[in-house]
């Protein structure tokens, strides 16, 4: 699912009296259950062509565990010229979204290769914010967000570590 997401993916959903398309972020709610009503169904995939001259996927801890699904990075990117011209970034694993930010993507687009020092920071602590952003949403949904401090889950902390791992080394290696 991270590279549908990355990819800006569609859907077709149809029912009898409409059809229309949505992205694949639009997909699921938060709790993880699709957005179908009990008459819709999904008919088509639209999957954008897009010129991408790098790419990497991972899937890491796939304990064959339902209550531990594993961790899932996906990454593409158009490199011209030595420099980032498009760049797409997601994951899964933490709660029951695919997870993309743009603005990071946003940050990145237009960067020479190599990146900077300075340019792998800002983007490691952007994933750090927005992964832990994430993990703590997912936990606080676990426990009904109750008044007591809530611990994290040791398996969703390492997910999150782990992803951020694997995009950085995808940055670092892109050129």
């Amino acid at each position: 699912m991270t590279i549908l997401h990355a990819l800006d993916t569609q859907l077709e959903i149809r029912s009898s009296t409409h059809t229309g398309w949505i992205l694949i972020s639009s997909f699921r709610k938060a709790n993880g259950e699709n957005i179908l009503s009990e008459n819709e169904v999904l008919t088509r995939i639209r999957i954008p062509h897009g010129s991408w001259n790098r790419s990497f996927s991972r899937v890491v801890g796939m304990g064959g565990s339902s209550a531990y699904p594993g961790a899932v990075f996906s990454g593409f990117a158009r490199i011209e010229k030595d420099s980032i011209e498009d760049i797409r970034l997601s994951f899964s694993g933490i709660g029951h979204r695919v997870i993309r930010e743009r603005s990071m993507e946003m940050a990145l687009q237009g960067k020479k290769l190599p990146l900077s020092e300075k340019d792998l920071s800002l983007i490691e602590s952007q994933g750090t914010d927005l992964l832990n952003g994430y993990l703590k949403g997912a936990e606080l949904k676990k426990v009904e967000i109750l008044a007591t401090p809530v611990s994290i889950n040791p398996a969703n902390a390492y997910r999150a570590a782990v992803l951020k791992r694997i995009m950085l080394w995808f940055l670092k290696n892109v050129e």
